[in-house]
C-alpha cells in the first residue's frame, strides 16, 4: 500500500513553479499576513484597515520623549505660571509630553514643567 507523500513547507521565497517541477506537494510558509483577518479586514489596494481593527494608530500612540535645544534662555513653568527652572543653549532638555500647545519638560533632577515658548527649538 502506497503512502501519500508528506507536505513540505517551502520558504516564502520558493516560487510555485519550482515546486511543480519537483513533483512534491508544497505548502507556502506562514507569513503573518493572514493574521490581519483576525484583527480587521485589510483593503488590498489601499492597505487600509477596517474599523474593527483595535490596534493603536499613530494618533492613539503614546508620545515618545525627545530632546530639544533652545537658542535662548527660556523659563519652564508650573501650572500656575511660576518659573520652575530654565533651559537654554548650553544644555539639551528632555520633552516627555505635549499639552495644550506646550511641551512638558523634565529636568535632570526630576522636576517637570511646561515650556510654552516652543518656537525655534532644535529637536534631537
Amino acid at each position: 500500500m502506497a503512502h501519500p507523500r508528506p507536505a513540505v513547507v517551502a520558504p516564502a521565497f520558493v516560487e510555485a513553479e519550482n515546486a511543480e517541477q519537483s513533483g512534491e506537494e508544497w505548502l507556502e510558509a506562514p507569513t503573518g499576513e493572514d493574521d490581519d483577518a483576525a484583527d480587521g479586514e485589510v483593503d488590498e489596494q489601499t492597505n487600509d484597515r477596517s474599523a474593527t481593527d483595535d490596534r493603536p494608530t499613530t494618533s492613539d500612540a503614546v508620545p515618545q520623549p525627545f530632546w530639544v535645544l533652545a537658542p535662548t534662555e527660556r523659563d519652564v513653568v508650573d501650572e500656575l505660571g511660576l518659573a520652575v527652572f530654565g533651559i537654554g543653549p548650553t544644555a539639551w532638555a528632555l520633552v516627555i509630553d505635549e499639552r495644550d500647545g506646550a511641551y512638558v519638560v523634565r529636568h535632570e533632577d526630576g522636576r517637570t514643567g511646561l515650556l510654552h515658548e516652543i518656537d525655534d527649538l532644535t529637536k534631537g
